[in-house]
């Protein structure tokens, strides 16, 4: 499982690190939303009780994407980028304004 962090290519905000999806070490998931107005993210970390509250199981895997949707709030989407790679995608960093951030490998979880 890797660790990745989200920077802005202009600014070079950096944001704390976090681990990409499933962390079997923590029992969590994180997720990335997007406010589909200003574009802005947010990093949320899923524990397994608020997991089962939307209906998912993160020991089986069955119901976490329903459960993950149900999770964004009602203007936001989740962004999904390829697991286990370097990334960009199209939010608004918090520090500069720039639209176009880029999630970076920095380890091993």
């Amino acid at each position: 499982m890797f660790a990745f962090v989200i920077t802005c290519p202009a600014c070079g905000y950096e944001s704390d690190s976090f681990a990409e999806g499933l962390d079997i070490h923590e029992n969590t998931f994180t997720v990335l939303f997007m406010k589909t107005s200003d574009r802005t993210f947010r990093v949320e970390v899923v524990d397994e009780y608020k997991m089962k509250t939307y209906g998912g199981d993160l020991g089986s895997g069955m119901g976490v994407d329903a459960a993950i949707r149900a999770l964004a709030a009602p203007a936001e989407e989740v962004i999904d980028l390829p697991f286990g790679e370097d990334a960009s995608f199209s939010a608004r960093c918090p520090n500069c304004g720039r639209v176009g951030l880029n999630r970076k490998i920095t380890g091993l979880v």
